[in-house]
């Protein structure tokens, strides 16, 4: 049973977000990921797809105007969005960001948001607004000190259970730089270093077994984050245009629209058709760090989403409380359709929450 709730919140559109557990603008879920567009429509609204003992806020006022988002993030129990302004627009997060300008990217971990500025500076909001472990929570942005020299940052969802915020973060020259790149499954240090040997970049993830950069050239470049062994570029992968990462496993969008697929599988997180549990006897018909195409085309990508090329949803992946498919609970192996949005324009996912913008116009 789905309870379908709606809010006015973001212009000329339509938010869809599947949640889990939660209601649409209460406790924040973890992890964030997200996918960058530009649509334009017709005013409408935003819908949240919960469990059936969800409850709404009060309704916000709408928001008059043009679409205009330019990247959509999940943000604890709600979303933001970086509109083409340069401004950032949040619905169920309550967060106070009227103030920022000149945003060129978003970057969430679920319960932390960081917005990028375009004269190199980061300012986050939420859990850890610092990126420290012992942050207080605040609703409004504060600059994080040391990041003045940034073009993309990229928070780690898995990293915030442990110490600090672990997050990478890319230079306007395409250098890389990213916190706990040693120490064995947790967090050893606090402080970020330079990813030596890392080609000219923009955009890299860190988690604490493999990290993974999208190089300038189009290709995906990979180091061990913590057995201090040497880079190297993934050769099946060319033409990339997307990198996300989804719980310690990569998904690639190449230029045609193909869609690979590599790392861990213990969630059924590569879409193969079946999972892969470390130790299992039976090999996998491949190696799970052999990056695999989907059975589909895609023109915008997220965790565990895609948009295909013909304007459908697939979801797929830990679908263990509805967090894909929020009208169900088994195990998704294989990208599915979650019969929730139609003609979705933007996606965006964490661990527990996805959302789309619908373009009804």
């Amino acid at each position: 049973y789905v309870r379908s709730v709606a809010f006015r919140c973001l212009p000329a559109a339509t938010v869809f977000v599947l949640a889990v557990g939660a209601t649409a603008c209460g406790a924040p879920a973890p992890s964030a990921r997200r996918s960058d567009g530009s649509p334009s429509g017709a005013t409408a609204s935003a819908t949240s797809l919960a469990q059936p003992n969800a409850s709404a806020s009060a309704e916000p006022p709408p928001i008059v105007g043009e679409l205009g988002i330019a990247q959509l993030v999940v943000s604890g129990a709600g979303a933001c969005a970086r509109m083409n302004d340069g401004t950032v627009r949040c619905f169920g997060t309550g967060a106070k960001v009227d103030a920022l300008t000149g945003v060129v990217d978003l970057a969430s971990d679920g319960a932390t948001t960081c917005a990028v500025l375009r004269v190199g500076t980061v300012h986050c909001w939420g859990k850890r607004p610092g990126l420290r472990r012992d942050d207080k929570p605040s609703a409004s942005p504060s600059q994080v000190q040391g990041l003045t020299d940034v073009a993309d940052l990229e928070l780690d969802y898995h990293g915030s259970h442990f110490s600090d915020s672990r997050w990478c973060a890319v230079s306007p020259s395409g250098g890389v730089r990213c916190t706990c790149n040693y120490g064995i499954g947790r967090c050893n240090g606090t402080d970020p270093i330079a990813i030596a040997g890392a080609p000219p970049s923009v955009r890299a993830f860190g988690t604490t077994e493999v990290g993974c950069a999208l190089t300038r050239d189009k290709r995906v470049w990979c180091w061990n984050t913590h057995r201090s062994q040497s880079g190297r570029v993934v050769p099946e992968l060319t033409d990339i245009e997307e990198l996300v990462e989804y719980d310690v496993a990569w998904c690639a969008r190449s230029d045609d629209g193909q869609v690979f697929c590599f790392g861990s599988n213990h969630a059924g997180q590569l879409g193969r058709g079946y999972i892969t549990v470390t130790g299992d006897p039976d090999d996998p018909p491949t190696p799970p760090n052999t990056p695999m195409p989907l059975d589909l085309r895609a023109r915008s990508l997220a965790p565990g989403l895609v948009i295909t090329t013909s304007g459908e949803l697939g979801v797929w992946g830990a679908n263990d409380r509805g967090q894909r498919k929020p009208d169900s609970t088994s195990g998704l192996d294989r990208p599915v359709d979650p019969e929730a949005v139609m003609n979705a324009r933007l996606v965006a996912a964490s661990a527990d929450r996805a959302c789309a913008v619908d373009d009804r116009g």
